[in-house]
């Protein structure tokens, strides 16, 4: 968007934001102005109705006063005056006063006389019910204290409201002693809501509360009015609103709510004026608008114009040495003086950096830049290749891409507080993109502005693999020549024991695959496929035979040197049993023995699941050897307090009782011929007692002669039963 458009576009936002600027301060201020003069006018309006409403009061205890001070009602009350009801009594007197009730009650709380009169009708009626309860000898309307005593208010009746005025009957003169008390009432009813609004020239309405039912907006209005906040104002539309006082009843509570309804003939003369005032500052504000564009156009916007021409003509030659054209003193003559020493400076400073730029992408040191978050902004080709990126693929990643353990955020390696970018020197290990790490050392120091605030860094990465693999030699060949030395020992003193086992128990087998051999091949021509088939057999026993010896004594040979990997871990012991018996269920087959398993699914142990591999495999072998066709071989487990006892049970041939000390020893020769002619090394039963005793179990065996044989050995149930 060209600058004449941007101008434009300011100039109308700027109308139009101080027009809305004006408009919603005039909506809070004038209007608001206007909406609370406009309140506070109803509230007066209420008022004045409430006034009114006690002027009625105050004009009920005039009236009384009237009737109880006089002489003549003192003597009625003492029983002296019997023609004062005949005398003033009358129906007519009550609708002259305007008076639904009057009751006379002397000092005991006895209602002397009481009528009630229909003011519509002119008619006596019953005395009101609940108006007994109010004539109680305690009740503030009968008990008065002093001769000039008076009370008034609103009644809240079952029957409506009642406008009550009582006051003590004492002689013409107002003198005690006081005789009783005589109140008189009158009902708050549509003549007399009528009579006050003639009175206050508004429409008035009364709603009590104390009954069940009442409108919804009085309801509303009840839960906003109070003591505290006698006048609530309602807006019912554009054109009118309504004023509501709360009345309090003679004990003090909200006995009623006087509704006023008012047009809003002040806040419709404020809406107005802001319209006018409104009109007029648009067409303020666009003249001014105008204007204004016409002189930037003029003064300022073609200049700029031209100046811009200018900057693309260099940046489209591309060549520093060029220079604007500077024309007058003003500000924009001196921001193209200005350009034009800034394209020096930078035709300078572009020189110097093609120096600088060329001897960093030479040089074999990995180089890197990163701003004050930790992003990379440079990094020079030997960079790039020591960590196996293209130089584009790391512009904008946090330097951290190059550190597997540092954090993801760049505030913990490259923190961005300015206390921290400072000179460090450290190595670490690095990751290069395919995932191989390599060691590195590192030198950062920060780049700052000329008040010397932190820009970001120049972190300087040389490749110290050959160094560090040196060092790594070194210290393996130091390590392992004192590994050595300490097992060589060890080996010594049972080289004699694995030559003894090697010699002996390898001469049979390699006797026999070289014995098969020599046999094929002579009859090669004359044995048919059968005999061959069988032959070959033989062999893969022989060979089978000879690597389980091998595998044993390679596991045997490691748990002895120490560098056997124990890893214990909570397993299910069934799943091992299960396995091995797979592993060995076609021998079984061939053989014709039954293999079962009767540990249970959910019994855990804490041991290496290799370790129980190896022993649980050599005794199932072990008992594969020795139990003949249509055998039983059963695997159980069982927990006994911190312990798993697995038993390997077989109804094989059995061990006498003189032989079951040759057990479980290298120093001792103990094998037997299997069932089927299998060869023993006597190296399997070695293994186990090692394998077991590494996981700090117990091994052991029972058997007879004939019946079968049963090993048992223990396995931890958990990490604190194995240290134990």
């Amino acid at each position: 968007m060209s600058l004449r458009k941007k101008t434009l576009l300011i100039i109308a936002a700027t109308v139009l934001l101080l027009m809305m600027t004006l408009y919603l301060l005039s909506r809070s201020i004038v209007s608001g102005s206007f909406i609370a003069l406009e309140t506070r006018y109803a509230h007066e309006e209420v008022g004045r109705v409430i006034r009114a409403l006690d002027d009625v009061l105050t004009q009920l205890l005039a009236t009384n006063g009237d009737w109880s001070a006089w002489d003549d009602t003192c003597a009625f009350l003492e029983g002296t005056n019997p023609e004062y009801i005949v005398d003033n009594m009358m129906n007519a007197t009550f609708v002259n006063l305007r008076l639904h009730l009057m009751v006379f009650v002397d000092n005991s709380g006895r209602v002397v006389y009481e009528k009630t009169v229909n003011l519509e009708t002119g008619q006596e009626m019953p005395m009101i019910p609940s108006l007994a309860q109010y004539l109680a000898p305690q009740s503030r309307l009968v008990r008065h204290a002093t001769p000039d005593s008076a009370l008034s208010g609103v009644l809240m009746l079952p029957e409506g409201a009642l406008l009550v005025a009582s006051r003590p009957i004492v002689d013409s003169e107002k003198h005690g002693p006081i005789r009783g008390a005589l109140i008189i009432g009158r009902f708050l009813d549509a003549s007399e809501i009528e009579r006050l609004a003639a009175l206050v020239h508004l429409p008035v309405q009364a709603y009590p509360l104390h009954l069940s039912k009442i409108p919804v907006e009085i309801e509303e209005v009840r839960a906003l009015i109070s003591k505290d906040q006698p006048f609530v104002v309602k807006l019912l539309s554009a054109d009118s609103l309504a004023g509501y006082g709360l009345v309090q009843d003679i004990h003090g509570q909200p006995g009623l709510i006087l509704r006023v309804k008012l047009f809003r003939d002040i806040y419709q003369q404020g809406e107005k004026s802001i319209r006018y005032f409104l009109t007029f500052l648009f067409a303020a504000c666009a003249i001014l608008g105008l204007v204004i564009l016409l002189l930037l156009e003029r003064i300022v916007l073609s200049r700029l114009a031209e100046f811009y021409r200018g900057v693309n003509r260099i940046r489209g030659a591309n060549d520093l040495s060029l220079r604007l054209e500077t024309s007058g003193r003003d500000e924009i003559a001196a921001l193209a003086h200005a350009m034009n020493d800034m394209l020096t400076a930078l035709e300078t400073s572009q020189m110097l950096l093609r120096k600088l730029e060329k001897a960093v992408e030479t040089t074999e040191v990995g180089i890197t830049i990163t701003d004050i978050d930790g992003r990379i902004v440079y990094v020079n080709p030997a960079d790039a290749k020591m960590h196996g990126y293209r130089v584009d693929e790391l512009f904008g990643q946090y330097a951290n891409i190059f550190a597997p353990s540092a954090p993801s955020t760049p505030s913990e390696d490259l923190p961005k507080r300015h206390e921290d970018f400072a000179y460090w020197q450290r190595e670490r290990v690095n990751i290069r993109k395919d995932g191989t790490e390599f060691p590195v050392s590192l030198i950062s120091n920060p780049i700052t502005d000329a008040h010397g605030r932190p820009l970001g860094k120049v972190i300087v990465c040389e490749d110290i693999t050959d160094r560090k693999r040196a060092e790594a030699e070194l210290l393996a060949a130091h390590n392992e020549l004192k590994e050595k030395n300490a097992q060589l020992a060890e080996l010594n003193a049972s080289k004699d024991k694995f030559f003894s086992i090697i010699a002996h128990d390898l001469r049979g087998p390699f006797a026999s695959l070289i014995s098969l051999s020599e046999v094929v091949l002579l009859f090669l021509d004359e044995y048919s496929k059968e005999d061959i088939r069988k032959n070959m057999l033989r062999i893969k026993t022989s060979s089978e035979a000879v690597s389980a010896l091998l595998e044993n004594l390679l596991t045997w040979s490691r748990l002895q040197r120490g560098v056997m990997k124990y890893a214990p871990e909570i397993m299910k012991i069934r799943n091992i049993v299960e396995e091995n018996i797979e592993l060995f269920s076609s021998q079984s087959e061939q053989k014709q023995i039954a293999l079962h398993c009767l540990v249970p699914p959910e019994l855990t142990a804490y041991a290496d699941f290799h370790i129980c591999t190896a022993i649980i495999r050599n005794l199932l072998s072990n008992a594969l050897k020795f139990t003949p066709a249509g055998g039983r071989i059963v695997v159980s487990a069982t927990q006994h307090h911190a312990e798993i006892v697995v038993s390997v049970a077989d109804t094989g041939t059995g061990i006498s009782a003189e032989d079951l000390h040759k057990l479980f020893r290298i120093d001792v020769q103990f094998t037997n011929i299997g069932t089927n002619g299998e060869h023993g090394t006597g190296l399997g039963l070695k293994l186990c007692k090692d394998l077991v005793e590494a996981q700090k179990g117990r091994i052991w065996v029972e058997s007879e002669l004939g019946k079968g044989t049963t090993f048992r050995f223990t396995l931890p149930c958990h990490a604190d039963a194995s240290e134990k």
